[in-house]
């Protein structure tokens, strides 16, 4: 049987509108170097030809970086939370056996084999961190180097722009290149964070089956706790590493099930 995600169209939608948003992105950053050698030319040869262009360029980083906070906004605080609480609710649902989405969540998490209740909420849940985990893992270096060369970059245009009077465009740079620090800074405390929660699944799961309560509490527990550190990420998951680590992933979450006879 096939893959059935109810939500799946709404990640597919922010996953479009971010493309975009990382274009304006990439755009502003290539206006940025394209103005400072125009303005560079024009004070060098006066030309009402380069004046015109590097006027054009200015007009573009405008649209760029405006365009880019106006989406970011868009995708990343409406957008993003409303496709979230879709997944929570398909989450609970395959859990619980609740029907809070007018369709099931089908072949998604590994775990069918499980009867519906607070432990196998607690399993899936250490399913979705491990999965996470280990893609913000693999995503952690390239954000890394690209958050630090962004950053370091646009405070480079801004100062010359400072320098040189252009008042508006350097303040707004200065503004974008510290959304990078911010999106790294985020990004390596997710990595921490659902680290720390990936330690904790083990340490409960290494120890015999408890109670039928003690088992509530730590589905409730650790649900709450890895939904809350998904609320505080500011840095979304790359589809592209899901789906390159995927096979990999789902064969050590097999051995993680054998291993802790997770069943």
């Amino acid at each position: 049987m096939d893959r059935q995600l109810p939500y799946e169209i709404s990640y597919k939608t922010i996953a479009f509108w971010r493309n975009i948003e990382n274009g304006f992105l990439w755009s502003t950053f290539i206006c940025s170097i394209l103005l400072q050698t125009f303005q560079i030319n024009c004070i060098s040869h006066s030309l009402d030809s380069i004046k015109w262009i590097a006027n054009l360029f200015n007009v573009l980083n405008y649209i760029s970086i405006i365009g880019y906070g106006l989406l970011y906004i868009i995708v990343e605080i409406i957008m993003q939370p409303m496709a979230a609480n879709e997944r929570r609710k398909g989450f609970i649902d395959n859990s619980l056996g609740t029907k809070l989405l007018e369709k099931p969540v089908l072949n998604y998490y590994d775990n069918d084999s499980i009867e519906k209740g607070p432990y196998k909420m607690l399993v899936n849940c250490y399913e979705n961190c491990f999965f996470t985990y280990n893609i913000i893992k693999v995503m952690l270096p390239k954000m890394a180097i690209k958050n630090t060369i962004l950053f370091g970059l646009l405070l480079i245009f801004a100062y010359y722009g400072i320098k040189d009077n252009v008042v508006a465009i350097p303040f707004l740079q200065l503004f974008l290149s510290s959304l990078f620090l911010i999106e790294l800074i985020y990004h390596i405390a997710f990595f921490f964070r659902l680290k720390n929660l990936c330690d904790k699944f083990k340490q409960i799961f290494s120890t015999p089956k408890s109670t039928k309560n003690k088992t509530i509490q730590d589905a409730i527990y650790m649900v709450l706790e890895y939904e809350t550190t998904l609320a505080y990420n500011k840095s979304p998951n790359s589809n592209s590493v899901y789906k390159k680590l995927n096979n990999k992933l789902t064969e050590e979450w097999s051995c993680i099930k054998q291993n802790y006879d997770i069943r």
